[in-house]
């Protein structure tokens, strides 16, 4: 049996928290096509109000997870979990083009927008292409437990 200390792979403090911020953003997403199924008897203007603000809380949930992704991802790269980060890399360059269709469309107010800006940033920030570099390279060089601290301290 192995420890969570031992064990190969993202530890489960860390799937714990990606999970959550998974969650609420699926969770978010749901509440908006529910409103918008219940609510088809709405005026406009109520239904687009309440679309700009759930695209805000959306924006808001995307970058809290790309905000940690970006903070612990060169602690955690591993091969066994190359499905989580293809989908990264994927959801990333979807999120980025959802964003820019959001900010021509210029329904944002000005803070609003400033803030969908920060979003894209943040998410660009996100290197996807980390683990093709320094981790090919460690764990080649290294075994796995030594390439994993030299990777923490990077």
């Amino acid at each position: 049996m192995t420890t969570p200390s031992t064990k190969r792979g993202i530890p489960d403090e860390i799937i714990k928290i990606l999970r959550s911020h998974v969650y609420e953003y699926q969770g978010i997403r749901d509440s908006e096509l529910r409103f918008m199924k219940r609510n088809n008897d709405k005026s406009q203007r109520v239904k687009s109000a309440y679309a700009r603000w759930n695209r805000m809380r959306t924006i808001k949930s995307v970058r809290k997870l790309f905000l940690y992704l970006n903070r612990i991802k060169y602690s955690i790269f591993t091969y066994t979990e190359m499905t989580l980060w293809r989908t990264l890399s994927d959801r990333k360059k979807s999120l980025t083009d959802e964003l820019q269709t959001i900010l021509q469309r210029k329904k944002f107010t000005a803070d609003n927008e400033k803030y969908a800006m920060i979003c894209m940033t943040t998410i660009g920030k996100y290197d996807d292409k980390y683990g093709l570099f320094i981790a090919c390279a460690m764990n080649r060089v290294f075994c796995y437990d030594v390439a994993r601290l030299i990777l923490m301290y990077i």
